[in-house]
């Protein structure tokens, strides 16, 4: 079953609409139609009953003279003048839905019996019966003529009646209620009828109209609905009007190529975006294969223990720290490139390169980190630099020559407790020549020198209502926790701080890139 078929059985829009306006044609027309009907027909019952009066006033004065001598012959011509009268009124106000010859006139005298009838048929005996209640409250007098609503012969009758004057006779005119209001209720039956037909005429004329204006609303439903399903290219009804529904079709038909330029445009993107995951991937996995990963990396020896970490914000990022043995010398270092990312990862590249290219061949940090600045300074357009923190430890004596390039300052942990190491700032490395000084302090044995990145004290905690970062009190408090704890090896000490900052920030996502080097020294004391 095709979508257009399914939309077709529900109910239609458009008649749906066009009963709703019928329907509410209806029910005003029909309140006006019943006042409209109620006012049509008391105003032609009334000028009806207006008319019978006409005609009965005629009758009264055509004979009152006869009724003055009552002889055979002027009954004979007052019963004449009666038939005649019935006979207009029934001549004059036919109704073609009553049929009736139940008109009749009769004339009595004060006792309510039978003078003259025109109709035998209609007498049932030899007096009126009704005659004494005749000027009950109820009755109604016009002109001197009274009427009033009387059962005769088990069957509803008006009666119009009037003395004759100079006489002390009456005269009846008995009229069926169905013919007494005949012409109303006709009058009413009619427009009750044109209303009908008034209102089919506006159903249809609603129902044609709506869907002529509506009907491709259908076939745009249809057109959406392959829309939704991704046909992009399904053909739109053909629209030609400029009213609504042909800017509606237009601005279909813009969507429509919006959306398949949009898809386009997105596989585009998707792949372009797949194909740079992959490469940023195989960065990472170059990057990370540059910092040492194999923890103890000098299991045979005693003398030290090492361990780092190192979390990227990014896909890859630019914290460096790196680490080798020359000549029973440690050369490490720790570093912090501006920015993140791919930049940031490239630079990070450069200064670990430099790092080992000049540690190899210099034995003072502070000269080390000078080849490293002017190396950098070379061509450094983007004016990017880093934070670098260079340290040589002498592993037969524990003296510890360090060099400070605007990096944090270092954590000093021992059994005794926990304490930076005195560091000058000196100028960050990269922007402009700097004179580092050099500095030194003696590791006893059992001392850990912890190094860490910025992301470690300035991370975030996401559900505090004010930005708050864990901070270098936090650093401290986390290290003494350490200590008390007996976590002075550099991977219990590292791991406990860790998982401090994640309690700390929570689900909150990883500002900037996070790097943390402990440098254990146990001296020749233990390795005996």
């Amino acid at each position: 079953m095709s979508n257009y078929t399914k939309l077709s059985k529900r109910k239609s829009f458009s008649r749906k609409l066009a009963w709703e306006i019928v329907l509410a044609v209806w029910i005003v027309m029909g309140i006006l139609s019943i006042i409209i009907y109620k006012v049509v027909n008391s105003s032609l019952t009334k000028m009806e009953e207006i008319l019978y009066q006409e005609i009965l006033l005629h009758t009264k004065e055509t004979v009152a003279d006869k009724m003055k001598t009552i002889d055979t012959e002027d009954l004979t011509q007052v019963a004449d003048i009666l038939r005649d009268a019935d006979e207009r009124v029934n001549n004059n106000y036919k109704n073609p839905f009553f049929e009736s010859d139940d008109v009749y006139s009769f004339i009595a005298d004060g006792n309510g019996k039978y003078i003259v009838v025109s109709d035998s048929t209609n007498i049932q005996s030899d007096s009126f019966p009704q005659f004494q209640t005749l000027h009950a409250p109820d009755s109604v007098t016009h002109f001197g003529i009274s009427m009033t609503f009387l059962t005769i012969n088990d069957a509803d009758k008006a009666v119009f009646y009037t003395s004759i004057c100079n006489t002390p006779y009456t005269l009846f005119v008995v009229i069926p209620q169905e013919l007494y209001y005949g012409t109303g209720r006709l009058v009413g039956i009619m427009l009750l009828v044109m209303i009908a037909v008034s209102l089919m005429v506006i159903f249809l004329g609603c129902v044609v109209t709506i869907r002529h204006l509506t009907g491709p609303l259908t076939k745009f439903a249809v057109s959406t609905q392959e829309i939704a399903k991704g046909n992009f290219d399904v053909p739109l009804p053909d629209i030609k009007s400029h009213d609504e529904i042909g800017l509606l079709h237009d601005s279909f038909q813009d969507m429509q190529h919006s959306l398949s330029n949009y898809i386009e445009e997105l596989k585009t993107t998707t792949a372009s975006k797949a194909a740079m995951e992959k490469e940023l991937n195989i960065a990472r996995n170059i990057q990370m294969s540059m910092i040492p990963k194999k923890f103890p990396p000098y299991p045979k020896r005693k003398d030290i223990d090492i361990y780092g970490f190192m979390k990227p914000a990014k896909a890859v990022g630019g914290d460096l720290f790196d680490f080798f043995i020359r000549d029973e010398k440690l050369f490490f270092c720790i570093g912090d490139v501006s920015g993140k990312g791919v930049p940031a990862a490239l630079y990070m590249t450069v200064t670990k390169n430099l790092f080992r290219s000049f540690a190899s061949r210099e034995i003072k940090p502070d000269e080390i980190l000078k080849g490293i600045n002017e190396a950098m300074m070379d061509g450094n357009n983007s004016n990017m630099f880093v934070t670098l923190f260079v340290g040589v430890l002498h592993l037969n004596t524990g003296h510890l020559d360090y060099c400070n390039g605007g990096h944090e300052a270092p954590l000093v942990v021992n059994p005794n407790g926990v304490t930076e190491l005195p560091v000058k700032t000196n100028a960050i490395v990269g922007l402009m020549p700097v004179i580092y000084e050099a500095q030194a302090v003696e590791m006893t044995p059992g001392t850990t020198l912890m190094l860490f990145t910025d992301g470690l004290s300035e991370g975030m905690d996401s559900e505090a209502k004010e930005v708050q970062m864990f901070g270098r009190k936090r650093i401290m408090e986390t290290a003494h926790q350490a200590v008390s704890s007996g976590h002075l090896q550099p991977r219990p000490l590292i791991e406990q701080m860790i998982e401090s900052l994640h309690a700390f920030t929570g689900d909150a996502e990883q500002s900037d890139d996070l790097t943390m080097l402990a440098v254990s020294y146990y001296g020749k004391e233990i390795t005996n």
